[in-house]
């Protein structure tokens, strides 16, 4: 998903999971543990890094 746009019409037709250059932007593995694990190998989700409610 790339645009807004797009969101709205996925979000109409009762999609509500999507991923794409909306939200992020494509990472590498050590990115990806940064964003989504703590230090300490826990998950860091959910609540904080939350994707936004009005998508």
């Amino acid at each position: 998903m790339e645009t807004q746009d797009q969101a709205d019409f996925l979000k109409r037709h009762g999609c509500d999971v999507a991923q794409g250059y909306l939200y992020a932007k494509p990472m590498n593995i050590e990115q990806i543990a940064d964003r989504f694990f703590n230090r300490d190998g826990t998950e860091s989700l959910p609540g904080d890094d939350p994707i936004p409610s009005d998508v």
